[in-house]
């Protein structure tokens, strides 16, 4: 009886995140900034820093509608300290079409989960794009392409303190670019 009912269980449908309900639950960036402890001078300095394109500027805000982001991140990890500030910059250069909202890998694990990297991983930052209502256009997980597929195969022969110091000048280089063109690609759907 035990087996049968633990098969059962594995066949049940994964159930869908309640995106508005999370989004209802999440912080403003400016809340999440203030009580980020992990890597902190680095999440300030990067939005101090960071700068968007006037091109994304405008291609956000011809949207037809509002968007809503909802965000999973951690302080903590490297690639949303590395994307994260300059979604933030976005938002705020667009306030009448774009609202963010931060929940965070606890809250947000059905979104990470629903939406796994390309090796199969639920990942911080998982960020879904909203229609005004609160459903799912579509969604972004951990790294740009470009960076999180030479990433998964750089695994394979690279030390784990190598590749973190590669994936870094990556970001230093690319300073969000890569990042914010595919998640301005997912809310012009």
């Amino acid at each position: 009886m035990a087996i049968a009912l633990l098969l059962a269980l594995l066949w049940l449908p994964t159930p869908s995140p309640d995106y508005a309900e999370l989004y209802a639950h999440g912080v403003p960036f400016a809340e999440f900034l203030d009580k980020a402890n992990a890597k902190r001078d680095e999440w300030r300095a990067r939005y101090r820093d960071a700068v968007v394109s006037p091109e994304l500027i405008q291609r956000v805000r011809a949207l037809h509608e509002r968007r809503k982001l909802l965000v999973v991140a951690e302080d903590w990890c490297s690639d949303s300290a590395q994307t994260i500030p300059y979604l933030a910059r976005l938002v705020d250069a667009a306030p009448g079409t774009l609202e963010m909202r931060i929940v965070d890998s606890k809250v947000g694990r059905i979104v990470m989960d629903a939406h796994p990297t390309p090796d199969g991983r639920g990942a911080t930052p998982t960020i879904a794009a909203l229609a005004p209502d609160g459903t799912l256009i579509d969604a972004w997980s951990e790294r740009p392409s470009d960076l999180q597929h030479w990433a998964i195969e750089q695994r394979k022969v690279l030390s784990r303190s190598a590749l973190h110091d590669q994936v870094a000048k990556w970001y230093a280089d690319d300073a969000g670019k890569s990042a914010l063109n595919e998640i301005v690609a997912i809310l012009a759907r």
